[in-house]
This record gives structure tokens, C-alpha cells and sequence, in this order.
């Protein structure tokens, strides 16, 4: 089965019913209103359109990464394909580590967050499994 957010924000009931059959379970409207129940919000129509205001050079980059599955979920290229420039290729990917890493950070404190980090380049298995434990508990947290 093939979801496109796209479709999602267009006509959720439509989509939901389509999962739904597709997993043999019984449509509820009030699955729909999840949003009341969890931290997830709903998707907005508006944010299937942003990649569109992203520059033109990081775009391509991105999309060069991606291409594998862009192609298989059936989306073109904005532009045609071509490699980008090996400096733009190496900025991508580090502003790519420092936004995980500010998300990390702020999610998991910049204690357990280094703890993590270094837990698990050099740390004995239980300090790990102790760091891990304490890191999935936050994860659960917001996952509710």
C-alpha cells in the first residue's frame, strides 16, 4: 500500500478508510481526532507545499539523496537530475548532523544527550543499556 501526504491533507477520510480496508480494522470518525488525544498534531495542506520555497541548490541536493525513493514512490525530480557540487553535497549532510544534534540536545538535555554520545563509543554495554533505557523513556513520552 502506497500513502502520498499529499492525498492525506487533500481528503483524510478518504485515506483513512483506505488504510482501514487495507488492514482489515473498522473505520471510526474518531480516529481522526487524534490530535486531541496525543501530541501529534494534524497535517496541514499548506506543508505539502514548502519544499517548493527551499533554494533551488539545496533542493537539488536533497533530491539527489533522496532520488532512490523519491522514484519509488512515484515523485519527479523539481529539476533535472544531476550531481551537485561535492561542497554542497558535504554542507547538506553537516547541516543535516547539527539540526539531529540540536534536536537531540534539546530534547534529551545536553547531559543524557553527551552521556548517549559518548556511551556509546566507549562506554561498557550496561552503561549503555542504562543510557539507552533512560533516552527510549523521553522518546515514549513524546509519543503519547
Amino acid at each position: 500500500m502506497t500513502l502520498k501526504y499529499e492525498k492525506l491533507v487533500e481528503d483524510p477520510v478518504a485515506e483513512l478508510r483506505r488504510i482501514t480496508d487495507f488492514l482489515a480494522v473498522d473505520y471510526h470518525n474518531s480516529m481522526l481526532e487524534y490530535d486531541k488525544k496525543t501530541t501529534y498534531s494534524k497535517p496541514q495542506k499548506g506543508n505539502s507545499e514548502k519544499w517548493r520555497r527551499v533554494p533551488p541548490a539545496q533542493l537539488s541536493a536533497a533530491e539527489f539523496r533522496a532520488a532512490p525513493w523519491l522514484e519509488k514512490a512515484g515523485y519527479l525530480p523539481s529539476q533535472p537530475k544531476r550531481r551537485p557540487a561535492r561542497i554542497r553535497l558535504l554542507t547538506f549532510e553537516m547541516q543535516c548532523r547539527i539540526h539531529g544534534i540540536r534536536f537531540r540536545r534539546r530534547r534529551y538535555g545536553t547531559r543524557l544527550w553527551l552521556e548517549d554520545v559518548v556511551s556509546r563509543r566507549i562506554g561498557t554495554k550496561q552503561w549503555c543499556d542504562s543510557v539507552r533505557q533512560r533516552v527510549h523513556s523521553i522518546q515514549e513520552r513524546h509519543l503519547k
